[in-house]
């Protein structure tokens, strides 16, 4: 209880040395700890890692993890797998993930409630919006939504490309312009 406790409490207070929290399989975190990380992403600039795999998380969690995610933009990894959320909390995950500007990877595989094909394809219309998502863990029954979410991330991960290399080429051809300058 320790650990998830002072995690929590790194996390809520932004320490700047936390950038990994891993919870996964940790039998005392419940949802209502998921509630309480979710205040606390709102506000920290430091956490990179957040693994809540196996620790029951349900769709309360989820929700307040949506919210959290519209506002926060260093987190970058996320992973909900083997938890309790259905389809209202994919749903408010998507809602966040359509203005959210950090997160690279969510993984939500091994759900113990099927999501439908309506919160799929809300997933896959947020999805739309995102630029940043390039990894997700999740199967996608429905067809249409499972193509789109396809076409995202592979748009999202040229993108990344497009943005890595370009920048790197300006600074590039910028020193070289200082070089012949001086």
């Amino acid at each position: 209880m320790t650990a998830l406790m002072d995690s929590i409490e790194g996390i809520q207070k932004n320490r700047s040395d936390l950038t990994l929290v891993n919870l996964s399989d940790n039998v005392v975190c419940k949802p209502e700890h998921g509630v309480e990380i979710a205040e606390g992403l709102k506000s920290n600039k430091t956490l990179k890692t957040l693994l809540l795999e196996n620790t029951t998380q349900n769709n309360d969690s989820a929700i307040a993890l949506g919210d959290a995610l519209s506002v926060n933009e260093t987190l970058e990894v996320l992973n909900l797998e083997g938890n309790d959320i259905g389809a209202d909390g994919l749903k408010a995950l998507a809602n966040g993930l359509a203005v959210n500007k950090g997160l690279k990877e969510l993984k939500l595989g091994s759900q113990k409630k099927s999501f439908g094909n309506e919160a799929e394809r809300c997933l896959a219309e947020a999805l739309d919006k995102n630029t940043t998502l390039v990894k997700l863990s999740l199967v996608i029954k429905d067809p249409s939504a499972r193509n789109t979410v396809d076409r995202v991330l592979t748009r999202n991960t040229e993108i990344g490309f497009f943005f890595f290399f370009f920048s790197n080429q300006f600074f590039f051809f910028f020193y070289i312009y200082l070089f012949f300058l001086t």
